[in-house]
């Protein structure tokens, strides 16, 4: 009898799957499928996934479906977020909600990956064509009235006067995923080398927050510059506040920046890394890409750099099995495109031809296999300027 229990179980699933058939065929009819996100426990994942699903189906660019987002609410990246989503989907995030539809999930016309046009292996990120397309338009998630009257009081308790305005900073570190991190680590930046770029948005009036995780390496105090990220004030939905409400995002190789993105909210981002995806999401957003090496100590031109295949690497063994030494931004640069930005957000901000030149010839290195191909956002003027002969 025990050998054959392995057996019962086999006939138990079959029976269970032709049984979910006719129930699958009725939720086609009805254009319902089981939604799923790629990684839900990673921000920018789920973030991104839903937003461009959602920017997608307004657009007319995806069936008229109406999704049903199965979800373990224990592993959202943000759980305030996941509620929010319930005012445009129906969300399942319950544990038996899940087992008690397991196996028509298993069932693959049943299911959405939502994934694909923000994963982007081997392939460019729809998401950013999406925002293209998307344009000004008002974003599609918004924040409940709750949260709204909640963010500027808390805000005010963090120490940033009502009437301020204020840049969200971000620079990623290792502490937030440790299980991965020497995967990711190449991506990694540190906020010591925001500090001149901090002060020029004090210097105009603007107050910084700095954003992220607790594990975190601590700021040095400054003037008119909060600490959040390890702040007992933290919180889930205050993310998301701060996040909607700044002027622009100081981010760099990181899905917090796609927050940013789902709002609306201009980018300015640092330290981006592979070249192959080192332009923003939306057209609103400015980049610099890190500086590769080879065993020499020089620097590898863009044309050297995708010849190589070094522009779609995605994990650091990659880079460490080719000889490349990666190196950070300045903070003369990081500085250079948060002034941009700055520039950018007040009108101020002017073009030369040959700036547009040089952006061309940057672009023009990007295929189809390359992440950020199609993307509208920029790189940084300045340093188009200052790194000419590598283009």
């Amino acid at each position: 009898m025990v050998k054959q229990k392995p057996l019962i179980r086999k006939l138990g699933a079959v029976l269970r799957g032709v049984l979910c058939w006719p129930i699958v065929g009725i939720l086609a009819v009805c254009g319902i499928r089981f939604a799923f996100v790629s990684n839900p426990g990673r921000i920018g994942h789920l973030a991104a996934e839903v937003d461009c699903f959602l920017k997608e189906r307004a657009l007319g660019l995806v069936p008229d479906e109406h999704p049903i987002l199965l979800l373990d609410r224990r592993r959202a990246g943000n759980i305030a977020l996941l509620d929010i989503y319930k005012r445009h989907l129906t969300v399942l995030d319950r544990r038996w909600q899940r087992h008690l539809l397991a196996e028509i999930t298993k069932i693959q016309t049943a299911r959405l990956s939502l994934g694909r046009p923000v994963v982007g292996f081997s392939e460019a990120a729809r998401y950013s064509q999406v925002l293209a397309l998307w344009g000004d338009r008002p974003p599609v998630v918004t924040l409940p009235d709750d949260i709204e009257q909640r963010g500027r009081t808390r805000l005010q308790e963090l120490g940033v006067p009502a009437d301020a305005w204020f840049v969200c900073v971000h620079a990623r570190e290792g502490g937030y995923s440790p299980i991965d991190e020497n995967a990711h680590a190449h991506r990694n930046a540190q906020i010591s080398t925001y500090g001149p770029a901090m002060t020029s948005i004090t210097d105009r009036g603007g107050w910084v927050v700095r954003v992220g995780d607790p594990t975190m390496t601590p700021l040095e105090p400054m003037d008119q510059v909060v600490d959040y990220a390890l702040s007992p004030l933290k919180a889930d939905w205050m993310d998301l506040w701060l996040t909607a409400h700044n002027r622009f995002f100081v981010g760099t190789s990181s899905g917090l920046a796609m927050l940013a993105n789902v709002f609306g909210t201009p980018c300015a981002l640092v330290n981006m890394i592979p070249l192959g995806a080192s332009y923003g999401m939306a057209p609103s957003d400015i980049s610099i890409p890190k500086r590769l090496l080879d065993e020499h100590g020089r620097v590898l031109s863009l044309s050297e750099v995708f010849k190589r295949g070094l522009s779609v690497q995605r994990y650091a063994h990659m880079f460490a099995e080719n000889n490349v030494v990666i190196v950070d931004n300045s903070p003369q640069e990081v500085k250079a495109l948060v002034d941009e930005m700055l520039e950018r957000v007040t009108g101020a901000f002017k073009l030369t031809d040959d700036d547009e030149v040089l952006q061309w010839r940057y672009r023009k290195h990007l295929t189809p296999l390359d992440y950020s191909y199609g993307s509208m956002a920029r790189i940084g003027r300045d340093w188009l300027r200052e790194n000419r002969e590598l283009l």
